[in-house]
């Protein structure tokens, strides 16, 4: 099983809370790993999601106190570079649905901090039972992909078989290159604000 999960706040006093609670509820079968402050872009998680040991990500809501996502636009986002592993939003609002709606699809649960404790037992069993899905997805991919690859380089790969080598690949290497478009794109934007800063001086010596 893929053990290593993420926590993702921005108040240290409601990290420290949920990170002991977490580790008490899943003991030695979790190793929880903190992050406070977010990071600054949702970019920036990608890399993690190259751990060949990670298992899940939980992450608070209401993170654009400091930062410029929620915590359902940050799942929304590590989803498209892995549609299977588990992300769990750690809220205090659950009773205003409203703020996820149209984004559910990204997350296994929306989890109301104060009943996590009171419901230890059943979110325990569900957040194992699906790491050890996730575990055997890309446990199973990863296989796959060997036998696939070996099939290339001796030339005995069919072309549907080459389709589905080449949707392996952009999967594993799916979140570097969000990383590398991210950056392409804040280099892009400097180049337009550079370029418009020079047309004004331009300008002005006429």
């Amino acid at each position: 099983m893929n053990n290593i999960c993420w926590y993702i706040d921005d108040k240290p006093a409601e990290m420290a809370t949920f990170s002991r609670i977490l580790r008490e509820i899943f003991q030695d079968s979790l190793e929880i790993r903190e992050i406070c402050p977010p990071f600054v872009h949702k970019s920036d998680y990608f890399h993690l999601l190259e751990d060949p040991n990670i298992g899940c990500f939980f992450i608070d809501q209401k993170l654009q106190d400091n930062a410029t996502y929620s915590g359902i636009e940050l799942a929304s986002d590590l989803r498209v570079n892995d549609t299977k592993i588990p992300i769990y939003i750690l809220t205090n609002y659950s009773k205003y649905p409203e703020e996820f709606t149209g984004s559910e699809w990204s997350v296994e649960d929306i989890i109301a901090k104060d009943k996590i404790r009171d419901d230890s037992e059943m979110y325990k069993a569900r957040i194992i039972r699906r790491l050890n899905n996730y575990s055997d997805i890309l446990q199973e991919r990863e296989k796959r992909f060997q036998y696939l690859l070996r099939k290339s380089l001796n030339n005995s790969i069919s072309s549907e078989e080459y389709k589905e080598l080449d949707q392996l690949q952009v999967i594993r290497v799916s979140p570097i290159l969000s990383k590398e478009i991210e950056s392409l794109n804040q280099v892009d934007q400097l180049l337009k604000t550079y370029n418009e800063q020079l047309d004004k001086i331009k300008r002005a010596e006429k």
